[in-house]
This record gives C-alpha cells, sequence and structure tokens, in this order.
C-alpha cells in the first residue's frame, strides 16, 4: 500500500510524492460554479472532479484510484 500523508491522502500513483493538495478550488465551469481536484504538486497528476465543499469527493477519489502494480 502507498505512503499516507497528514492529510490522509495517499502517495501519487505516478511519482509517488506525498505532496498531494486538497481543499482548492482547481477551475471554474461554464455555468460559473467551480470544482474541485486532489492534485499531486510534484508531478500535476490530477484525481477526479467534485462539485462540493469541502473537497472531501475529490479526496475520496483521489484515495479510491485503483493502485499500481
Amino acid at each position: 500500500m502507498s505512503e499516507v500523508n497528514e492529510d490522509g491522502l495517499l502517495a501519487c500513483p505516478f511519482c509517488g510524492d506525498s505532496n498531494i493538495s486538497h481543499h482548492e478550488v482547481m477551475g471554474k465551469r461554464e455555468n460559473g460554479a467551480f470544482f474541485f481536484q486532489t492534485a499531486c504538486l510534484n508531478c500535476g497528476a490530477c484525481g477526479p472532479e467534485s462539485d462540493k465543499t469541502p473537497n472531501f469527493d475529490a479526496d475520496m477519489g483521489w484515495n479510491e484510484r485503483i493502485q499500481p502494480r
């Protein structure tokens, strides 16, 4: 199992870094609504988008991804 950082997020499956962002607005949709993503601050890999705050759904999506072999 991958390393977990102080925020309870798994390390990046691509670069292995544990410097993972969360609770950040990552973009704005055409309708004006903001969306959130959990992302690796080292390589830029992003998890699934979430429209909810706080960023709990995005964090869960990041941690529930398929682990590399």
